[in-house]
């Protein structure tokens, strides 16, 4: 295994966010090709953060993922999270980890965890913050203000 001598993205955040679009894009970018990766060969992460993640020389085109010790794969026998048992990380809470039946298999959830990264970069915050002033969550807003919001941010980005 080789040894990455680099900069935890969770410090690097501590110091750095918030950060221009085009930085976030380019961290989250690269750290999406890995998961694509992941995913082309049905692995999933499952527990994606900026405390697994390190940027290589403390380059931000070169995260590196780390810690897949409760990830999956298609051909995997042996379950790592059995039924009834949750799991969950500080960064983001994802429906499918408190699933008590036991179904924490779900590659949308390391998409779900990429774009919480991206917030991070842009806004120094944990997307577990993500509320409104009604205290609903993004997956909660109706579909009008996320229309707004895309546009607003497709404008500042152009």
């Amino acid at each position: 295994m080789e040894f990455i001598h680099g900069t935890r993205f969770d410090e690097w955040l501590k110091n750095a966010a918030p950060v221009s679009p085009e930085n976030g894009f380019r961290i989250t970018k690269a750290i999406a090709d890995t998961i694509r990766l992941c995913h082309d060969h049905q692995i999933g992460h499952r527990d994606l953060k900026p405390t697994n993640i390190i940027l290589k020389n403390g380059e931000i085109d070169e995260p590196y993922i780390l810690d897949f010790g409760i990830s999956f794969d298609s051909m995997q026998t042996v379950m790592l999270t059995k039924n009834g048992e949750m799991f969950w990380n500080e960064f983001i809470i994802l429906p499918e980890c408190q699933d008590l039946g036991g179904n924490h298999r779900d590659l949308r959830s390391d998409i779900t965890a990429l774009v919480g990264v991206f917030f991070s970069c842009l806004t120094k915050k944990p997307p577990i913050m993500l509320r409104d002033a009604q205290n609903r969550g993004p997956h909660q807003r109706c579909e009008d203000a996320v229309r707004t919001l895309l546009r607003r941010w497709k404008r500042a980005s152009d």
